[in-house]
């Protein structure tokens, strides 16, 4: 086996778990309440309030991947790494086809619903993991696909020009991270298990030949730094002094040509 194709395999499993340790862990008090909107009164305790704070620190492991993705679009031995490992993957296995990877990238989010079902409580309410959960995976998916419409980097297969970066990875990591901020504390090895399963999405985009490794790398980045982001919107939101009442929700703004979000508040 190339000895590319080892570094992929056993490099992305070690700066995966690297973050799980980096970042400080949230608390695990829960609120109660309903509906897609968060309610933020001064007189309610929070679980949002009560979590450790995210840290900037948190978004350097992010940046750093998605820098490795952005210089690898105009660095030549960062595109030889690139070509070194479609080429071991088209020597190694040049019929593999899977189309696990489309399922797998969404396993972690549904881990955290799937275990609350169970009676698991995670770090938050239902409602707050749903908030935090869907803003996320829209928060990563606005940012993906603006880049692709921006770099329009050929696909390996040369089936298109959106290859960069992966959207596939960046949700399984978004999902991940989510995974891993709800339930760290209740295990280690569920926030372990769920980098696992979003590293293993990574690798078969790349066995697929649908992505290049600077393409894997940078939607890795971006995964993680867009759940980072919601919780620390929701902690800088929540520790404001508002009045009782005052209500904000986060959403998606999706079109033909504009990717991005908006937030409404109500009082």
């Amino acid at each position: 086996m190339k000895r590319s194709i080892l570094f992929l395999l056993f490099l992305l499993p070690f700066i995966t778990h690297a973050q799980y340790v980096s970042i400080g862990e949230v608390g695990r008090e829960n609120s109660t309440g309903s509906g897609i909107d968060l309610i933020l009164s001064n007189s309610g305790k929070n679980a949002l309030s009560d979590s450790k704070s995210i840290k900037i620190e948190n978004f350097i492991i992010p940046a750093m991947f998605v820098s490795y993705g952005i210089v690898s679009l105009g660095n030549n031995k960062l595109k030889s790494i690139d070509s070194s490992i479609r080429n071991d993957v088209e020597e190694n296995w040049p019929h593999f086809k899977s189309g696990l990877d489309n399922y797998s990238q969404f396993l972690p989010t549904a881990s955290v619903f799937l275990l609350g079902a169970c009676g698991v409580k995670g770090s938050h309410s239902l409602k707050e993991e749903a908030i935090v959960g869907i803003t996320s995976l829209a928060i990563s998916t606005s940012i993906v696909l603006s880049l692709k419409k921006m770099t329009h980097v050929r696909r390996p297969d040369n089936s298109s020009y959106d290859s960069f970066p992966s959207q596939h990875t960046a949700m399984a990591f978004a999902s991940a991270e989510f995974l891993r901020m709800e339930y760290s504390e209740v295990s280690p090895w569920i926030a372990i298990g769920g980098y696992v399963v979003a590293t293993g999405t990574g690798v078969f985009r790349i066995l697929n030949n649908k992505h290049w490794l600077s393409d894997v790398v940078a939607g890795a980045g971006i995964g993680m730094a867009s759940t980072d982001l919601c919780y620390l919107l929701f902690d800088k939101l929540e520790n404001r002094k508002v009045e009782k009442g005052v209500s904000f929700l986060i959403y998606p703004i999706a079109g033909e040509h504009v990717y991005g979000g908006g937030i409404a508040m109500s009082f």
